[in-house]
């Protein structure tokens, strides 16, 4: 049996790495115990230890923190663990991470190219590593020439703060929304505001959500490969648990861009829909 700490459920990307991973697991006779702490660092805490009183082989986990230590949740140094989508978050502890600023770089050159100079962002990167990287990676290319709109990531504020961009004198002619949750509020708020996808504004969005791709225009999305990464995990898992003293492994798995009907060159053309991969995944072992 092996556990799995995650913030919640109702995520697209937390249930699909949910549903790969069991799937994954039950090809090597093991099971998943699954359990959510709701974005509560004291559910959290609590937990952690509770699985281990009730003899899990090891822990898969999403930590809310971006930050943590062993000691902490009352971890044994050599019990397997493996982190997810929390990039170097525990010393001497095995990652399994999408390379978010590649793929945000990969991203922003695009959207450079399509003779856009100026961008707005929706973020909520306060103690998402994952976004401080997707912010990053679009500094990397714009520089200082990036509108960040920072709020709680979360559907309601996203809607307000699109709806607010899109109402000023000079709406930005690009927006992109980091997460599912400020993506899907940002739809929302566009829409309100009275303009139009992509006449009046392109728009993109990080993870392919389901509405993502039958929304009308389809939205251009960066999308994580799943597989991969619970493909990953679950080795680094077995790995672990097989062995007394194991390797401590960061994979990193790339990103790929999904170009739909959400995005317009500033001359007003369309831009075919394409795939290509951001980067090449890397593994260290240390």
């Amino acid at each position: 049996m092996v556990g799995f700490v995650l913030p919640s459920g109702r995520l697209f990307f937390f249930g699909e790495l949910t549903d790969l991973l069991e799937l994954k697991l039950r090809e090597h006779d093991y099971r998943m115990l699954v359990v959510h702490s709701r974005n509560s660092k004291k559910h959290e805490e609590e937990m952690v230890p509770d699985l281990l009183a009730r003899g899990v082989d090891g822990l898969f986990w999403i930590p809310l923190s971006s930050r943590i230590s062993r000691k902490q949740y009352q971890l044994p140094r050599n019990f397997p663990l493996v982190i997810l989508d929390r990039p170097d978050c525990c010393v001497n502890t095995s990652h399994v991470v999408t390379d978010n600023r590649e793929a945000s770089r990969a991203l922003a050159r695009k959207i450079q190219g399509f003779g856009h100079q100026r961008i707005a962002v929706l973020n909520a990167s306060s103690s998402d590593r994952s976004m401080k990287d997707r912010l990053l990676g679009l500094r990397d290319v714009f520089g200082k020439r990036i509108l960040v709109r920072e709020v709680d990531n979360d559907p309601v504020e996203a809607r307000a703060a699109s709806l607010k961009l899109m109402r000023q004198a000079s709406p930005p002619r690009f927006l992109l929304a980091l997460s599912e949750p400020l993506a899907m509020g940002a739809l929302v708020g566009i829409k309100e505001s009275g303009r139009e996808i992509p006449r009046d504004v392109s728009f993109a969005a990080f993870d392919d959500f389901p509405m993502a791709k039958f929304w009308s225009p389809a939205i251009s999305v960066v999308r994580q490969d799943m597989t991969s990464i619970a493909s990953l995990a679950v080795r680094t898992m077995l790995e672990q648990i097989a062995a007394p003293k194991p390797l401590v492994r960061r994979e990193v798995v790339p990103a790929e861009v999904q170009w739909r009907d959400s995005v317009l060159n500033e001359a007003g053309d369309f831009q075919a829909s394409v795939v290509w991969r951001a980067s090449r995944r890397h593994a260290v072992s240390f």
